[in-house]
């Protein structure tokens, strides 16, 4: 029995003068291609692809509830005009018929007059005398609407859902004023963490000039040499990594008897430093290496993946990861920032080997030339680094914050558990 002023749906409860309507019923009715996927791979390739003209909408710019426009591809108007019918243009709403996750939307920018969807993009062009299309794209990338999306998918690796699949699912359609309401507030949560990330950008690329700078010039310095690493302070050092730090070699074979603490490369958050979870030795089988506390544990399987982590515990890691131990003439948080580095990063990239799992080895990165300060000035650069870095974790932390806001909103909202005041 629902509530006074509630109905019972599909969908669950909500408000009696909601309604529930299929994707397909919210279209504007008075352009044919107005719900619709872009073109079969076969009409639009590579070779047709230019450095100006078109922008082509890619699934990496399809992102969950936002446009990322990181990824730029183009072709001709030529070739725009012939695909006519898997054009999109700005306000609109694309989804993505690939995971991940599946069925994302985000509402297309103005940067450009008009754009050509990939063949894995879905146009849709609502009704505005009925529809708000914020409130659509919040619908589509609700919870509810995804669990229907994912439901109606296939493919096991990945999903993928179709047109005549996601047509017929269901969204809960406030009256037009109401979805207005409801866009306003949590679009206002959006802005906030699209503020949040324009902090977290502008913070990681002080680090990443910082660490060029602290690592190469020190601090306060004006005697430099040259060398094969190019002008560094008088009285530093330079030295192979293998010369300061070493792999440690004890490993582990885990058992039911005892758990350890245990790190995988799936718990290492790429290019931050984190840890996004820690694991139970108990639940493993094969052989692990042995890890403790100050020891700089880096991702040796496809390196370019950015996984590293200082150990701020004792415990066990996979195989594919290296326990690195500092000598006394290095300082484990010098060296946890001197693989960070990009040039360090591309070194290990450079000297990898495999095709589909490029791994590197200890072999290869001990031979990496750093420039070595002494202990103190060790110390004095890694505390500015680290002042960065705490900002930087503030600003996450602040955004992982304003994500659970925005959910716990999205759920009570776009169902009408919470109504908005109009």
């Amino acid at each position: 029995m629902s509530r006074e002023g509630y109905k019972m749906t599909e969908l669950g409860e909500i408000p009696q003068e909601w309604n529930i309507c299929r994707v397909f019923d919210i279209r504007d009715k008075s352009d044919k291609y107005s719900f619709t996927g872009g073109p079969f791979g076969s009409n639009l390739k590579s070779c047709d692809y230019t450095e100006d003209g078109i922008r082509v909408i890619q699934l990496q710019n399809i992102g969950d509830g936002y446009f990322s426009d990181q990824y730029k591809i183009y072709t001709s108007q030529r070739k725009a005009d012939e695909l006519l019918s898997c054009n999109i243009y700005p306000g609109e709403i694309i989804l993505a018929k690939m995971a991940d996750p599946v069925a994302r939307a985000c509402i297309i920018p103005n940067n450009e007059n008009r754009y050509l969807m990939c063949s894995d993009g879905i146009r849709l062009k609502i009704d505005n005398n009925e529809c708000d299309n914020r409130y659509i794209m919040y619908s589509i990338n609700s919870e509810y609407f995804r669990r229907s999306a994912i439901a109606n998918s296939t493919g096991s690796t990945r999903l993928r859902i179709g047109l005549n699949e996601l047509k017929n699912l269901q969204l809960i359609i406030p009256p037009l004023k109401e979805q207005q309401k409801i866009a306003d507030i949590l679009s206002t949560v959006d802005q906030q963490i699209e503020q949040t990330d324009a902090l977290i950008e502008k913070t990681k690329e002080l680090k990443k000039g910082l660490m060029q700078r602290l690592l190469t010039k020190g601090i306060g310095h004006i005697e430099f040499r040259d060398t094969e690493l190019g002008r560094i302070p008088k009285g530093w050092e330079v030295v192979p990594l293998g010369k300061v730090c070493t792999v440690r070699s004890e490993k582990y074979t885990p058992s039911q008897d005892e758990d350890r603490q245990y790190v995988a490369l799936e718990h290492i958050e790429q290019e931050t430093g984190r840890l996004l979870g820690i694991g139970k030795s108990s639940e493993t089988s094969s052989l692990k290496a042995i890890f403790k506390e100050g020891d700089v544990l880096f991702g040796k399987l496809r390196p370019y993946l950015k996984k590293y982590y200082l150990a701020d515990f004792e415990g066990v890691c996979a195989t594919e990861i290296l326990p690195i131990m500092v000598n006394d003439k290095c300082l484990s948080k010098f060296l946890f920032y001197i693989v960070q580095q990009e040039k360090f990063i591309n070194f290990t990239v450079q000297g990898s080997f495999g095709t589909k799992m490029p791994r590197t080895s200890w072999g290869e990165i001990k031979e990496y030339l750093i420039a070595l300060p002494s202990i103190q000035e060790q110390k004095d650069i890694t505390d500015v680094l680290y002042m960065v870095d705490t900002n930087l974790e503030q600003y996450q932390e602040k955004k992982k914050n304003l994500l659970l806001v925005k959910s716990g909103l999205m759920d009570k909202l776009l169902t009408g558990r919470v109504r908005v005041k109009i």
